[in-house]
């Protein structure tokens, strides 16, 4: 959700003000001090065999022993 929207959210369902000057210096602030984890994150995942999967389903046409309709997935 946009900032805007969240402080117009806030106000209406909580009954308090939240900026979006705060919440925008807040999530400034968790991106800087999570860094270090995300790099270590990014580190083990270039670091692994296999850096990407797709996990798409897709119809068997000509295999033995299965139905042409029979999905994968």
């Amino acid at each position: 959700q946009p900032y805007y929207h969240l402080e117009q959210q806030f106000k209406k369902r909580a009954g308090f003000d939240l900026s979006r000057s705060i919440m925008a210096s807040a999530t400034i602030k968790c991106t800087e001090d999570l860094q270090p984890l995300v790099n270590l994150v990014k580190d083990g995942i270039i670091d692994y065999d296999v850096g990407a999967l797709d996990a798409t389903g897709f119809q068997v046409l000509n295999e033995p022993g299965r139905e042409a309709r029979t999905r994968t997935t």
